[in-house]
């Protein structure tokens, strides 16, 4: 680490004494391609490494080297050199890296006064410790819960009990980790236990992560009034595929008028079925499964097996062979690595690491290891996840894998550049989204269903579930998208007013008010995604449009290959609005997606 940080010092020095564009691009082109691999290795291991003194050395390397070219980003010498118009004497590669660095130089406040960029530099560092923070509390281990009465546990399994309930003092108690209070609001027939699993899922962070939320924000707000925005979210929108903050409003609110139909349908259906009860947050997992029927995870389809058609599908549709590799470095035991080739030989690497570790979390995710480019480096990625070896999946765990595998795709295609800060996942958050959206869409294929176990009985019930479930599940979309920008619009610093903001939010786009989770003490996006939430469903409507007629025919296949041909294979000259439209032969719609949402139930 002392040696990697020592010869990227010298390469920042180097950057900032440069006399023209194209020497200080070529200077920042040779940085990004020293800190690359360490900073993303680093990101890794902090996260999914087994030994904590690892884990905390990554992170100390990790943050150093994001010191350091936060420092570069803010400098004004830099910006002086970028400053002029050289685009005729620049490559196309070259182009777009200086519009990347100069984005990130304005970010950074580097045309700013001395003083504005101090005070930008210590807000950036309290929104790091703050969002570290944030982590860590929602990270903590749920409280126990204590269940009494013999009905306590009624409906759920046998072996579930046995696994994970213990019983003493005339009590029962289950550790709530893993997704067992999701288990319980699920299967418990008893509702005083599903309500006990749901106040206690919304009690995590809280109340640790009231003032660290409030400043996260304060400090997200001074960034960006700095800079000369409104609010962070009117920067967050002017930096990415959207056009402006109204345009996303209105993208939710026409969302919300085609889904609040369905959700009410759904609703009064639960409820005339069920009882007035059956439409709680808490019940109503129980309740659709009571009412549909439960298409039960299949035993085929297990991490294993779901990786094996995966593989499958990228042959079936780019020609790519996935192949274990021999003799790879890996971080834990039980990490399996697989080389990925085509006709002209090697595409890239795939690490994948599904075994249940402490800190990892149960949720699927996609991890950069090595940016690839031309001549220099294949790229690498790793597809982290906790599953038991044989443990059965339900389709939701496949619809995860399947759009984590989009941002795998992803990564391994749009890496042809020469310029290193250019590939890689997009890091426009709407963009990289879309992807994943798409192949989202490919998990629900008869075929690759039948290949994991279902039978057509089973696929119809799936589909059934999801159709009738919808609309309450893209109006809990729009709760989260107009929960991360509103909180963003007018920054809020203490409880009453973070408990006014949640019920009103709940009461809008929610089961009304009564129903609040405190849902600014765990909302991981609001870390990850700032104001942002809402590209989610902005790349679930792209993705729909993209595959408008054809979602399910043999032409999917067709149509999905050539959106990786043109779009995300596009050369970095291109941006990923006009490849898209060209691509769609029209400028893009939300159309097919509102129609979807409104077809629900």
């Amino acid at each position: 680490g002392a040696a990697l940080m020592a010869d990227a010092r010298e390469l920042v020095g180097r950057v900032l004494i440069s006399g023209d564009v194209q020497h200080a691009l070529a200077e920042i082109d040779a940085l990004a391609t020293l800190l690359d691999h360490p900073r993303a290795v680093c990101a890794l291991l902090s996260q999914a490494h087994p030994s904590d003194e690892i884990r905390r050395a990554a992170r100390e390397l990790q943050n150093e080297v994001h010191e350091l070219l936060h420092g570069l980003w803010s400098e004004p010498a830099l910006a002086r050199v970028l400053s002029p118009d050289t685009s005729d004497a620049l490559s196309d590669d070259e182009v777009a890296l200086k519009r990347v660095i100069t984005s990130l130089c304005h970010l950074h406040g580097a045309e700013q006064s001395a003083d504005v960029r101090a005070d930008i530099r210590e807000m950036r560092g309290r929104m790091a410790r703050m969002g570290a923070l944030y982590r860590r509390h929602m990270s903590s281990p749920l409280s126990s819960l204590q269940l009494q009465g013999d009905g306590a546990l009624r409906g759920l399994q046998r072996a579930w009990r046995e696994q994970y309930v213990e019983e003493r003092e005339g009590a029962f108690h289950v550790e709530l980790a893993g997704g067992r209070a999701r288990d319980l609001m699920c299967y418990a027939d008893h509702e005083e236990t599903r309500r006990k699993a749901w106040r206690a899922l919304n009690g995590q962070g809280w109340p640790d992560n009231v003032p660290v939320v409030a400043h996260l924000l304060e400090a997200r707000a001074e960034v960006a009034m700095s800079l000369g925005y409104r609010d962070w979210a009117s920067l967050e929108v002017a930096h990415s595929l959207l056009e402006s903050k109204s345009a996303l409003w209105d993208f939710i609110d026409a969302v919300v008028s085609a889904a609040r139909p369905a959700e009410v349908r759904e609703s009064r259906w639960l409820e005339d079925t069920l009882g007035s009860q059956a439409g709680a947050p808490w019940n109503r997992a129980w309740a659709r499964r009571g009412i549909m029927g439960n298409a039960p995870p299949s035993p085929f389809a297990t991490f294993e097996r779901l990786l094996t058609v995966s593989w499958h599908c990228l042959e079936v549709l780019l020609g790519w062979e996935v192949e274990a590799a021999q003799g790879a470095s890996i971080w834990a035991r039980g990490v399996a690595v697989y080389d990925v080739r085509d006709a002209q030989g090697a595409v890239g690497r795939i690490y994948v690491d599904c075994a249940p570790r402490s800190l990892k979390g149960r949720s699927v995710k996609t991890m950069r290891i090595e940016t690839g480019a031309r001549g220099v480096a294949l790229p690498e990625v790793a597809l982290i996840a906790s599953h038991r070896r044989g443990e059965p999946l339900s389709h939701s765990d496949v619809v995860a894998l399947f759009h984590e595998l989009g941002h795998v795709v992803e990564h391994l295609v749009s890496t042809r550049s020469s310029m290193r800060l250019l590939n890689g996942l997009p890091s426009d958050r709407g963009v990289a989204e879309v992807t994943p959206q798409l192949f989202e869409l490919w998990a629900w294929r008869p075929e690759l269903m039948t290949a994991l176990g279902w039978g057509p009985e089973a696929q119809e019930a799936l589909r059934e579930q999801e159709r009738r479930s919808r609309g309450s599940r893209v109006m809990r979309q729009q709760l989260y998208a107009s929960y991360s920008l509103a909180i963003h619009e007018a920054p809020l610093f203490g409880e009453p007013a973070f408990t006014s903001f949640d019920e009103a939010h709940f009461e809008r786009y929610g089961f009304g008010a009564q129903y609040a989770e405190r849902l600014y003490a765990h909302f991981p996006h609001l870390v990850a995604y700032g104001a942002l939430y809402g590209v989610y469903s902005w790349a679930g409507a792209l993705a729909r449009d993209l595959v408008l007629n054809v979602e399910g025919s043999e032409a999917f296949t067709a149509r999905l290959r050539d959106y990786i041909d043109e779009v995300l294979r596009r050369p970095s000259s291109v941006s990923f609005e006009h490849a898209l439209k060209a691509c769609l032969g029209r400028p893009q719609s939300h159309d097919a997606y509102l129609r979807w949402v409104g077809e629900a139930f």
